[in-house]
């Protein structure tokens, strides 16, 4: 690997390592050097590229401080011309700014709405991607913290002059002068008229339709998904949904009422179903 950092070797299947006078162990036959050549130094850039296919991708967190949720990474991709094509479950092309030896250092996951360079070890959301392709930022700075202050605000221009992004209408901050209220502060307003629980192994819960569901499940997303857009005409972004479910968690189990949940088991005909 590259800066001297040595993480180990790469072989085939089915191959072996071998070195000067090493013998077969089944036939005692001495290796001899059929072709000498050097031994590869291979990027840190370049193995987490080619084996992302077949390896999961630590990406980035991205900085809640700066991302704006609703402006989407694939919007930016577009407008910069970038050729995305898929990769396992991934989607993958070359560095739009530095470019890429194999053309696959820079993958994006539209449902996170999260980009990552492999090379700078960087990422994260729309903002911070229009902030490196205008040169605000070096790639390598696209990390939480590395967006703030002038360097933010020119970026936020940028995005709305040049890109055309709304963002008075997406922006999910507070306090910065928007006077507006979050999507998250949204989805708990919406969410104060369900009944919260937590069960006797302190797992929290609403009441959906006569319905236990616990919190963390894809109904009740989908359930504040529908309200908010009922109620504002816009989708909530993952983001906002997300820390919703934490907050309306922790309410559940620390602050409403604790009831004891029983597992149903029901059968017909040797068939039996238990739920989990």
């Amino acid at each position: 690997m590259k800066d001297d950092n040595h993480f180990g070797e790469i072989i085939a299947q089915g191959t072996q390592v071998v070195g000067p006078g090493s013998i077969h162990p089944d036939t005692g036959t001495k290796y001899d050097v059929v072709k000498d050549v050097k031994i590869a130094t291979i990027s840190r850039e370049l193995v987490l590229s080619e084996l992302m296919e077949y390896m999961p991708i630590a990406y980035p967190k991205k900085d809640l401080k700066t991302e704006i949720g609703d402006i989407s990474v694939m919007d930016v991709l577009d407008m910069a011309g970038a050729q995305l094509r898929q990769v396992g479950s991934q989607l993958v092309c070359g560095h739009p700014v530095h470019g890429s030896t194999n053309d696959n250092n820079f993958v994006v996951n539209p449902e996170k709405n999260i980009w990552h360079c492999f090379r700078c070890d960087s990422g994260g959301g729309a903002i911070s991607l229009v902030a490196v392709l205008e040169s605000i930022i070096e790639c390598c700075d696209a990390k939480s913290g590395g967006l703030r202050d002038d360097k933010f605000k020119q970026t936020l221009n940028v995005a709305k002059e040049k890109y055309g992004f709304d963002i008075k209408d997406s922006t999910e901050r507070d306090g910065e002068g928007s006077g507006q209220v979050s999507q998250s502060d949204k989805l708990l307003q919406i969410a104060s008229e369900i009944m919260l629980f937590h069960d006797q192994d302190k797992k929290g819960f609403a009441f959906l339709n006569n319905e236990a569901i616990p919190l963390r499940s894809k109904k009740v997303k989908q359930w504040l998904a529908y309200k908010y857009f009922q109620t504002t005409g816009k989708p909530p972004n993952s983001d906002s949904l997300n820390q919703a479910i934490v907050v309306l968690e922790g309410k559940a189990i620390f602050e409403c009422s604790q009831i004891k949940l029983f597992n149903r088991i029901a059968s017909t005909t040797n068939v039996f179903w238990y739920d989990m």
